[in-house]
């Protein structure tokens, strides 16, 4: 009875991440892309554009989409649909984040073509893709990946300005992380604002001593600074980070662990000024 509950169970695990997977990849689809509509007026005022250049750059997607739909599939039937969707999403990504850092309308160009061809290859995967991973529920994993699709048009346009601008400090840029933010390697968990102000709760490696400590950084507008926070774990303990941050008005609260004789729960409290 038990070997019997096993063995479907292990099936219908495999079914419901292909599943995910394939909704997640949906959403990889529009999400990047349709964030920057929101942000064409702001664009525009930063970098000066005309309207002929707003009006190529909101183009750009669709004929990027037509030009490199037939390499992507070229790249599908000589590789697999796995391997183009990869390459797609890491292209997604790269041109996502250099967008960022564009200080002219030619790197704003390139970027955006990055990460249009990157959604042009990720396309034409998805169907060999669900007929690969679930050829019993071709139907239903289609509709899936479409909605993913569907919201991720959604999220873009409705959460870009009201949440994620004001969380990014109201900047669509990139913005470099303070001296002091880790000699090697930092990672931020969780970030919320308040008025004019952004927090960001993380970790960052300390490199003289090997360990983990917490980080936190303020930011307003495209300026950030460290935050001195209490590190009770350093330097006996290891692994010391800030998972969750709250702001309200001139305080906000930021949750996280330590290690110091085992993994204990680490709540801060911090006011402006």
């Amino acid at each position: 009875m038990n070997s019997s509950v096993g063995a479907v169970a292990a099936p219908a695990r495999q079914i419901w991440t292909a599943l995910a997977l394939l909704w997640l990849a949906g959403l990889g689809l529009r999400l990047t892309l349709l964030a920057v509509p929101p942000l064409i007026p702001i664009i525009h005022a930063e970098l000066g554009l005309s309207e002929t250049e707003i009006g190529t750059l909101g183009t750009l997607p669709s004929l990027l989409l037509a030009a490199a739909a037939i390499p992507g599939s070229l790249l599908i039937a000589r590789f697999g649909a796995t391997t183009a969707l990869v390459v797609g999403l890491l292209l997604v990504g790269l041109g996502s984040a250099a967008r960022g850092g564009a200080n002219d309308i030619i790197v704003l160009y390139l970027t955006t073509m990055i990460t249009s061809a990157g959604v042009a290859i990720m396309q034409p995967a998805m169907p060999p893709l669900v007929r690969a991973w679930v050829p019993e529920r071709v139907p239903f994993a289609t509709a899936l990946y479409t909605n993913g699709l569907l919201v991720a048009e959604t999220l873009a346009v409705a959460l870009t300005i009201p949440i994620v601008l004001p969380l990014a400090g109201g900047s669509w840029r990139l913005v470099t992380l303070p001296s002091g933010a880790g000699s090697q390697f930092s990672a931020l968990w969780a970030v919320d604002s308040s008025g004019e102000s952004t927090w960001a709760a993380g970790t960052q490696f300390d490199s003289a001593g090997g360990i983990m400590r917490t980080l936190m950084i303020h930011g307003t507008g495209d300026s950030w600074t460290v935050v001195q926070t209490p590190d009770p774990g350093a330097p006996s303990g290891d692994d010391s980070v800030l998972g969750g941050v709250v702001a309200e008005g001139d305080t906000w609260w930021a949750v996280g662990h330590y290690k110091d004789n085992g993994r204990k729960t680490l709540i801060e409290k911090h006011s402006e000024g």
